[in-house]
């Protein structure tokens, strides 16, 4: 089984973290919002003069709205469906659960129609160059993901996503994306999910310093 490499998802992370300092110093992407088209794009401009790769976007249409979510969001977030009696209101609606400051410390991010996000093919393996699609996607996890995670997140399946090229930079488009991050109301907070990436890879980097560190005492003795 390949073994995660920590150095390499950290400096993702660490990238990662950059590019939001750099582009969204308000932390636009911690307020609730429907900009996440043009955090795809600006992130995009970004990884390729960084990355020097192509980037690409990967698409979310649809969240597998079962009863059981629907009646759990109902439960938990009676304000935001307070005029939705039924899921079948939801069909096109893309749903993740983010911790919330409730009783129930879940919330809800919810986006109509898609969800898009900027995604790279990066290697995360030791000694291997390998690659996994990593979506970095700033509006829901605060360090860059697996592509399987982002839609286990999104409550949905391949099937209802689509990955495609990245748009180039144009002065038309960056206006635009400017133009929608400037309209984020930034007093709607949400909580962000952890990467579970990243998460497995701190693991891996500790139980490698303790296999290290029993080695070493052995020697010793």
């Amino acid at each position: 089984m390949d073994k995660l490499d920590y150095e390499k998802i950290s400096a993702y992370a660490q990238k990662f973290n950059e590019w939001k300092k750099e582009f969204f110093p308000n932390q636009e992407y911690a307020c609730r919002n429907e900009a996440c088209s043009a955090f795809a794009y600006t992130l995009s401009q970004a990884a390729r003069r960084d990355f020097g790769i192509e980037p690409q976007n990967i698409w979310c249409y649809k969240s597998n709205m079962s009863e059981d979510l629907f009646a759990e969001m109902k439960n938990n977030a009676p304000t935001a469906l307070k005029a939705v009696s039924n899921k079948s209101q939801m069909s096109d609606i893309i749903v993740a659960r983010v911790p919330g400051n409730n009783a129930s410390g879940v919330d809800y991010l919810m986006w109509r129609e898609h969800h898009v996000a900027m995604c790279l093919d990066l290697p995360i393996y030791q000694n291997s160059n390998k690659t996994e699609r990593l979506v970095f996607d700033p509006v829901l996890f605060s360090e860059p993901v697996r592509e399987k995670d982002w839609i286990l997140a999104l409550n949905t399946n391949q099937s209802y996503t689509q990955v495609t090229q990245a748009e180039k930079e144009n002065k038309e488009l960056s206006l635009k994306a400017k133009l929608m991050l400037k309209n984020i109301s930034l007093d709607r907070p949400v909580n962000l999910l952890k990467s579970p990436l990243m998460i497995l890879a701190n693991r891996e980097r500790r139980q490698q310093a303790t296999q290290a560190a029993r080695l070493s005492s052995s020697k010793e003795k």
